[in-house]
């Protein structure tokens, strides 16, 4: 996939932050000529052909082609400006380029979603919405269906008193990556891995320790958007730009899945199923008040820690209504191996109706690492 389908002028993340956002001139990514190091599946592509059609009816076939969903705050598929009719025609478009393309049709930009129960649907907004209406133009890089978005520039610097000597600069920029709808992300490393920084006065940026800051990502499990940092050093003498920063993402994601399904969880009986090398076993689900559950689940096989337990519970577990409605995990408690799980009845957007109907927890048979690469140049510097 080359730079072609990247859209001059139009943005489609409302996220600005920390301290100077690298909305400067809009930028072409160079064409990706690095393929991650492992196989995957296919990029997701669009073909789509609609003659004057309205934005809610583009938006719910690209939903379609790509098994998401659109959601949007508020009721913006009223606005007049969403019934001016459009013409659009993708053909074997990658999933975010068409989106990015329908998105400046009619001038619709992409929130992050913090709401793991929402986890994969794409929060659209219009840009009437936001203060000052507009937002300005970020740099972009995009390959084999990821679209990699720089967002901002940070520094800091802190001091050692035993040692003023030992003073150190550090500065980050944050990057929003859009991930393939095909993928199924089991964990996203939110520090990124540094090959290449170097300021427009010859300065290296890189740090001597890719892992030297650690962030936390704030994106839910499942999702399709992620943030991420990468870790850099601010030079004595520095430059007013970037020149040139290179580097790649880490993710695990699925090859292959199962899962262990549980109908009319509160009076089915324990059972067991191993996915891969982990037996997972349903104990029960209790009914403790009315809007509120709680489940008897327990993991053998793997080594695992308290944080990946719940991990895997909040990835890929769902206690959900007849209608496929979920309930809402919050938390619970544990040993090594065995846990409770409470689930609530979530009043917000499609709250479940009566009793759950079914519990399923779908974990990788067969899992792999990838890579991903990023480039960009001229990143502006306070």
């Amino acid at each position: 996939m080359n730079a072609k389908y990247l859209l001059s002028g139009v943005l489609i993340s409302m996220s600005i932050v920390a301290s100077q956002t690298l909305a400067q001139t809009s930028q072409k990514a160079p064409a990706a000529t690095t393929a991650p190091a492992t196989t995957r599946p296919g990029v997701t592509l669009i073909n789509l052909h609609l003659k004057q059609a309205v934005a809610q009816d583009v938006f719910d076939e690209l939903a379609r082609q790509a098994d998401v969903k659109f959601t949007t705050n508020g009721n913006i598929w009223d606005q007049d400006s969403l019934q001016i009719p459009k013409d659009v025609n993708f053909t074997n478009r990658p999933f975010w380029s068409a989106v990015w393309e329908a998105c400046g049709l009619w001038n619709l930009s992409i929130q992050q979603n913090y709401n793991i129960d929402l986890a994969r649907r794409i929060m659209l907004f219009s840009t009437g919405q936001m203060p000052g209406g507009d937002m300005p133009k970020l740099p972009i890089y995009e390959t084999d269906g990821f679209v990699i978005q720089a967002l901002s520039f940070s520094r800091q610097q802190s001091v050692n008193y035993s040692q003023p000597q030992g003073a150190t600069n550090y500065c980050n920029v944050q990057l929003r990556v859009y991930i393939d709808p095909a993928l199924r992300v089991q964990s996203f490393n939110s520090t990124a891995r540094t090959d290449q920084a170097v300021d427009d006065a010859g300065n290296s940026m890189k740090v001597d320790v890719n892992s030297r800051m650690p962030f936390v990502s704030g994106s839910p499990p499942r999702s399709l958007l992620y943030d991420c940092n990468v870790p850099l050093k601010y030079p004595d003498n520095a430059g007013k730009k970037i020149a040139h920063l290179k580097g790649s993402l880490q993710l695990r994601v699925a090859d292959k899945m199962d899962s262990l399904t549980v109908d009319k969880p509160l009076a089915a009986a324990e059972t067991s199923k191993t996915i891969g090398n982990l037996t997972v076993t349903f104990h029960s689900l209790k009914k403790m008040a009315e809007s509120n559950y709680q489940l008897s689940v327990s993991f053998d096989g793997n080594a695992l820690g308290s944080d990946t337990v719940w991990q895997l519970l909040q990835n890929n577990a769902q206690l959900i209504d007849d209608t496929g409605r979920q309930f809402h995990e919050v938390g619970g408690s544990g040993t090594w191996n065995k846990y409770t799980v409470n689930y609530v009845r979530n009043a917000g957007e499609d709250p479940p109706i009566g009793d759950p109907a079914k519990w399923v927890i779908e974990l990788p048979s067969k899992a792999h690492t990838m890579r991903v690469p990023f480039e960009f140049n001229d990143l502006p510097l306070p």
